[in-house]
């Protein structure tokens, strides 16, 4: 799972939503594909309310091109902020 403040979210290709989160070590590029309750919920917040907020998403690293991105199975809003070890 990474933690990290969710900087960017849009509507991607074939139904995927793609995310970009900041960890404080860089920013990694993700895409989900399964329209969950949870996913779908933290999609709307930060698409309506045009802010960004700290996030934790699950799923697989992969490398492709030499860019190395994550296929999030679940992202959630970050509720305790114990969770979160930089703050921006």
């Amino acid at each position: 799972s990474v933690y990290g403040l969710l900087t960017n979210c849009v509507e991607g290709t074939g139904g995927s939503k793609d995310y970009t989160i900041h960890d404080g070590t860089g920013s990694i590029s993700g895409k989900s594909y399964m329209a969950s309750e949870e996913n779908m919920y933290c999609f709307n917040h930060m698409t309506e309310n045009s802010t960004s907020g700290y996030v934790k998403a699950i799923g697989m690293l992969k490398v492709y091109r030499d860019r190395v991105s994550l296929s999030i199975h679940t992202i959630l809003p970050v509720v305790h902020f114990d969770e979160i070890t930089e703050h921006f």
